[in-house]
């Protein structure tokens, strides 16, 4: 069965972030993990995605004249498709319910380091920091900046699920196993070897004011952020167990999140929008101040390369060239 050759790598590195999870909980630097809400929402949108393509599906063999629709839509094949859906869907959940409690867990393990030296080197750079520039151009817009960069948790969600219920196919193995990888390598991995709070937590970590304008700003013009900034630093600062917590800006996965999106896309005739939600997604992760602009470089870079590294990592013992085979749906 096809779907064997993303299952089991992947798999396998979720098996690896769930047994570094307990090690870090047993060392006493995180949380346990709370899935309860996530993994309801998650699975709510797996059951619309289902419905959706097993109405489309059940309506195509219908006016196709398929004599027997309900029999073929259950083949053996098919329900071997379903059981490891289902499966991975649940590692899933579980995995990221322990990403979320690991991220918490960085500036236990690893106090925040590389925000002066990235500041420091940014401003050099460009003579300002990267958000003031971003707002001197586009300070008018925002709020829809704003606005955007809150549809990325839900966007990537939608679209990761969408690609799980896809059919097999080299293109599938390939962006289920990078995303998952980009999770473990660059979420935890890197995140926790490049501690950093990001811009809108700078000088409450640090002191001083070097970011109060963008602190200004954000309360002004960017409520959601505004919002959402506040959550996170009391949830810090108090060492609360709370849902989707943590502090955490180098890489950025927001703007890797949003390049896998667009690479996912491909060559589909949606695949400009793709790109233009990539490239919103890195503006309003500086504008907004939630990155410095060099945590969206990391992101992009880091993951066009496990793009371009997924395909030799796949479980494959029937092994095809799948360079040749990575072709996208039309």
């Amino acid at each position: 069965m096809r779907d064997l050759e993303w299952f089991v790598p992947v798999s396998a590195v979720l098996g690896i972030e769930l047994l570094l999870w307990w090690l870090a909980f047993y060392g006493g630097y995180v949380f346990p993990p709370k899935i309860s809400a996530s993994g309801a929402a998650v699975n709510l949108i797996f059951a619309a995605v289902v419905l959706i393509k097993l109405v489309i599906g059940i309506a195509r063999m219908f006016l196709a004249h398929e004599p027997k629709p309900l029999q073929r839509l259950f083949a053996r094949e098919n329900l071997g498709r379903i059981i490891v859906t289902v499966v991975a869907l649940q590692l899933f959940v579980m995995a990221g319910s322990s990403f979320a409690a690991l991220k918490a867990g960085i500036p236990k393990a690893v106090p925040f380091w590389l925000d002066v030296p990235l500041a420091n080197a940014e401003h050099q750079i460009f003579g300002l920091h990267p958000w003031q520039i971003s707002h001197a151009l586009l300070g008018w817009a925002t709020p829809v900046i704003d606005a955007v960069y809150a549809t990325f948790v839900p966007f990537e969600t939608t679209g990761f699920v969408i690609v799980l219920c896809a059919r097999p196919s080299a293109w599938k193995s390939r962006a289920l196993l990078t995303i998952v990888l980009a999770w473990f390598v660059m979420g935890v991995l890197c995140a926790y070897l490049l501690s950093s709070a990001g811009p809108v937590f700078y000088d409450r970590v640090f002191g001083g004011n070097t970011f109060a304008g963008l602190t200004q700003m954000v309360g002004h013009d960017a409520p959601l952020t505004a919002r959402v900034s506040e959550f996170l630093w009391e949830a810090h600062s108090q060492d609360r167990e709370v849902m989707l917590n943590g502090i955490s800006a180098m890489p950025s996965m927001h703007v890797a999140g949003a390049l896998w999106i667009a690479l996912v896309l491909g060559r589909t005739r949606i695949a400009p929008l793709g790109w233009a939600y990539y490239a919103l997604i890195w503006i309003g992760s500086v504008h907004l101040g939630w990155h410095y602009l060099s945590d969206g470089l990391a992101g992009t870079v880091g993951i066009l390369v496990l793009w371009r590294i997924a395909p030799r990592l796949l479980f494959k013992p029937y092994r095809t060239r799948v360079d040749a085979e990575c072709a996208q749906p039309s």
